[in-house]
């Protein structure tokens, strides 16, 4: 019974695979209450700020509300796919990376939202996703250095966005990063999953050991148990004939006690002739040995029966 539930839990015990997925879940889910927290700071602390300064572009406060709402709904969302939910934060840093190169450019905070979100798409999802972002944040970033090169974006307060070698750090940077980020995270993983198998598998060594030991220590047990009882039950046949003087009797009663006691159909007792080449059958307590007594069953001591053994080897 102990062997077969440490088999069941063994089997039931998860992969490597499944544990670094639930690890990723719980980053996950503390990634959106710290982000609920502090965007709600954030978005209270840029409407302050857009109203003191009358902002051009009063719709990315409404963005940042709208990221707020949605941070939230994921955030007391009890079971939303895992998968979409990695996505809608990656998607939220990207997005306001990007859309903060509108108000501020190269003075704003973009480039640090880029890099973070290069760095939850390797680590919440895969290192393919992350290059997917690393390759979006470089497309953004070159098209925006061109918008405002050629005087499609206008920043007054931020000469420095409208010279594309302003840009070119910045986007080096972002590339440098995000491929670092995206190296590590591929070769860690891999090894964080290899170290795991190798701890599964001695834990299930361990295991099995255990129950290889409680098995040989209760199998133990049972004969020990069982030779107990033999040597008591002999006890009490010893005592229960030691009060007989004759032979006969004496035979016939052992005989019959230690089949009562140790359940045998029948149980024959020889005893060596004078000659010591014959095992005489003297007593028996069924039908059919006593017939073998009256027709004077013997056994030869050199015979190959197991008559024959059991007396040579005592």
């Amino acid at each position: 019974m102990i062997t077969s539930d440490q088999n069941l839990s063994q089997s039931s015990a998860p992969t490597p695979q499944d544990r670094i997925k639930q690890q990723q879940a719980q980053i996950l889910d503390r990634l959106f209450k710290a982000a609920s927290i502090f965007g709600a700071l954030a978005a209270l602390a840029g409407t302050i700020d857009s109203l003191q300064n009358q902002s051009d572009n009063p719709w990315i406060i409404l963005l940042y509300w709208l990221s707020l709402a949605i941070v939230l709904v994921f955030t007391f969302w009890k079971k939303p796919p895992y998968s979409l939910k990695a996505w809608v934060f990656v998607g939220l840093l990207f997005i306001l990376g990007a859309t903060d190169f509108f108000d501020e450019g190269l003075n704003g905070s973009s480039q640090a939202f880029l890099i973070t979100s290069i760095f939850a798409a390797s680590l919440l999802l895969r290192s393919r996703s992350g290059g997917f972002i690393l390759v979006l944040s470089i497309f953004t970033m070159i098209s925006f250095s061109i918008a405002f090169s050629s005087g499609l974006l206008i920043d007054p307060n931020d000469l420095r966005s409208a010279k594309i070698s302003e840009w070119v750090p910045g986007i080096a940077v972002v590339a440098l990063s995000g491929t670092l980020i995206i190296s590590s995270l591929n070769q860690l993983i891999p090894q964080l999953i290899s170290s795991l198998r190798e701890s599964q598998s001695l834990m299930d060594e361990l295991h099995d050991q255990q129950a290889t030991l409680e098995h040989q220590v209760q199998e133990r047990t049972q004969n020990l148990e069982n030779r107990i009882h033999q040597l008591e039950i002999t006890a009490r046949i010893i005592q229960q004939i030691s009060a007989i003087q004759q032979l006969e009797p004496l035979l016939q009663q052992t005989t019959q006690l230690i089949s009562d006691h140790f359940g045998h159909y029948h149980v024959g007792i020889f005893l060596l002739d004078e000659n010591r080449q014959n095992a005489v059958l003297r007593a028996a307590n069924s039908l059919v040995g006593k017939k073998h007594i009256s027709d004077g069953d013997r056994v030869r001591v050199r015979d190959t029966s197991l008559i024959s053994a059991a007396i040579e080897n005592n």
